[in-house]
């Protein structure tokens, strides 16, 4: 490694034109938005099969605006910031498989009903009932979806360092 032209300072630290090498091959942007489809679809049972105990009335077309809402995002996310939705995708299979044991369901749940009845009905005590509105609902349900997003992606970056660390040792293996 030495400057290639001799006119250079002979003192100055040599040039290196490298570019980044990526450790994983990043998906189309088709499988992209096929990973997140599926990702949505395997986390929608137990959250809307919770929601549907709290909302009753005009509260179940809110949950079904929150969801498309999620959704559109995500499709959205698939195009502007792959990386991001590659590691949502891989995350979601453990919150998914989660379900099972829907504490972390049903904490994330009560916590969008609580921020959400604060915001609708500060003067209330502790939420109560079911939600009716439709605007709640729909809050709700968006901040649900943005719960458990982020323990996936937490999940998603965790796999992705713990992946490209152990190709990173067997490079060094291979040398």
């Amino acid at each position: 490694m030495t400057n290639e032209n001799p006119d250079d300072n002979p003192f100055a630290p040599p040039t290196v034109q490298s570019s980044p090498v990526r450790d994983v091959q990043q998906p189309s942007s088709r499988s992209l938005i096929i990973y997140w489809i599926i990702a949505f679809c395997i986390n929608l049972p137990l959250p809307v099969m919770l929601g549907a105990l709290r909302t009753s009335g005009p509260g179940n077309i809110g949950m079904i605006i929150g969801c498309v809402i999620v959704n559109v995002t995500g499709l959205w996310l698939c195009r502007v910031a792959p990386d991001f939705m590659l590691r949502l995708s891989v995350g979601s299979v453990p919150v998914a498989l989660s379900q099972f044991f829907v504490v972390l369901h049903i904490f994330v749940g009560l916590a969008a009903i609580s921020v959400s009845s604060w915001i609708f009905n500060p003067s209330a005590d502790s939420p109560s009932g079911d939600l009716t509105r439709i605007d709640e609902v729909t809050l709700t349900t968006i901040l649900t979806g943005i719960g458990l997003i982020l323990p996936a992606i937490a999940i998603g970056y965790l796999a992705g360092l713990l992946f490209r660390m152990a190709s990173a040792s067997t490079a060094r293996r291979a040398e």
